[in-house]
């Protein structure tokens, strides 16, 4: 008699190649290599003013929520979908980078998403930080090379197969920064001049969930859990917002109706940091968005 194959094992297969073909997928583009800028021709400054004004840029650019104040870098996240994610230790502590990459590698890494290898980072933001100018670049990285050294060893990010399943075919999921920039970028040394030139490049910090028009939407490189990100525009929530409301909602996370903004999905207390000056030609800017 010829013998017949269980009816159950053939979704087993099916679920175990299609497994296999994403992990290949997944592990080709990881090891997929960039063009990029040199940087090292960059002068990174020195005075206590450009420093100063990197450590500000270092927090109200967010890299604060993932690598902490100090630089010493966290598991973003742990679980059965996203595997482990972690921000690398930036300082020249025991654990830490700090020693291992120069002020060119730190600026690619932040504003290309490219790794001294030429592979992507992984979910980094890198597109918050590709359309600053020459004189903030170096000023990040200027103050990140001068961190103080904190030993904290952390376990290296591990992709897990539901999390490159999501990248795949949810299209929520960013593993790869790098892959969505064109190489290598152009790096200005232009400094805004108008008001609306100085708030649409603070927002440039927004990008990162609310996307490039800042009309919201589902936030890349996330959970699929996290709520979407709302539009900022005149059809968005903010549209009616007064100067003083919004101030109030950056810097105390209330928003005029009372609602308090979840840290965890609006770094309201990274903004926060922004000077009265900025928040202002911030929202100003936004205001002009139909």
């Amino acid at each position: 008699m010829k013998r017949r194959i269980p009816v159950f094992i053939i979704p087993v297969v099916v679920a175990i190649l299609v497994s296999a073909y994403v992990f290949l997928i997944t592990e080709r583009q990881r090891s997929f290599t960039f063009e990029f800028n040199e940087y090292e021709n960059l002068q990174i400054p020195t005075s206590q003013e450009a420093i100063d004004h990197g450590r500000h840029l270092f927090v109200t650019r967010g890299c604060v929520d993932c690598h902490g104040d100090d630089g010493r870098g966290s598991v973003i996240q742990e679980g059965w979908f996203t595997g482990r994610i972690t921000a690398p230790n930036l300082t020249s502590g025991k654990g830490g980078i700090g020693d291992e990459r120069s002020a060119a590698e730190i600026i690619r890494a932040f504003r290309e998403g490219v790794k001294p290898d030429s592979t992507s980072v992984l979910f980094m933001p890198a597109h918050k930080f590709s359309s600053l100018n020459e004189a903030d670049v170096t000023a990040i990285a200027a103050y990140i090379k001068q961190m103080p050294a904190v030993d904290q060893e952390l376990e290296p990010t591990v992709l897990s197969l539901p999390i490159r399943f999501g990248y795949m075919f949810m299209h929520r999921v960013e593993l790869f920064p790098a892959r969505n920039l064109r190489h290598p970028l152009e790096l200005s040394n232009e400094i805004p001049v108008t008001d609306l030139e100085k708030g649409a490049y603070l927002a440039s910090a927004c990008a990162g969930c609310h996307g490039y028009g800042m009309d919201g939407g589902p936030i890349p490189g996330v959970p699929p859990t996290w709520p979407e990100a709302p539009s900022l525009r005149q059809d968005g929530p903010t549209a009616d917002w007064s100067l003083e409301a919004f101030v109030t909602a950056m810097r105390q996370g209330v928003t005029p109706d009372g609602q308090h903004l979840d840290e965890d999905y609006m770094p309201w207390t990274a903004f926060g940091k922004l000077s009265d000056e900025e928040l202002k030609l911030l929202y100003e800017y936004l205001q002009t968005l139909e």
